[in-house]
Formats: C-alpha cells, sequence, structure tokens
C-alpha cells in the first residue's frame, strides 16, 4: 500500500511569508443605548499577524 506522500517533492510547493497589520477605530457615545450612562470613549484597536502563503498547482494556503 503506497503511502501518498511517497512522491512528494518540496520543491513543486512555492512559500511566501505573509505580515499584516489591522486597525479599526471605534468610537462610543453611551453604554448600551442608555442616555443615563454616557461613557464617552474612543478606541483604536491594531492587530498584527505573521504567517506564510503556500501555493501549488493552482491552490493556495495560508497559515497564519
Amino acid at each position: 500500500m503506497p503511502i501518498p506522500l511517497d512522491n512528494f517533492d518540496s520543491r513543486d510547493i512555492q512559500i511566501k511569508p505573509v505580515l499584516e497589520f489591522r486597525s479599526r477605530y471605534e468610537r462610543r457615545i453611551d453604554a448600551d443605548f442608555q442616555p443615563d450612562r454616557g461613557d464617552n470613549r474612543s478606541n483604536l484597536l491594531l492587530r498584527g499577524r505573521v504567517g506564510l502563503q503556500l501555493s501549488k498547482d493552482g491552490l493556495t494556503g495560508r497559515v497564519v
């Protein structure tokens, strides 16, 4: 019984590094839409991710 990875050649796969940054600004005037509990706050949220993009024969996958 052959194992599917017997004929695997790692040179067939193209690997590219991925570096992604995202930011989001949120503004909130009152907590839970209740006018008597105003909190008047704003947030700047940042996120960074590092990963790899793999492709072979027209198929592409990303690991982050």
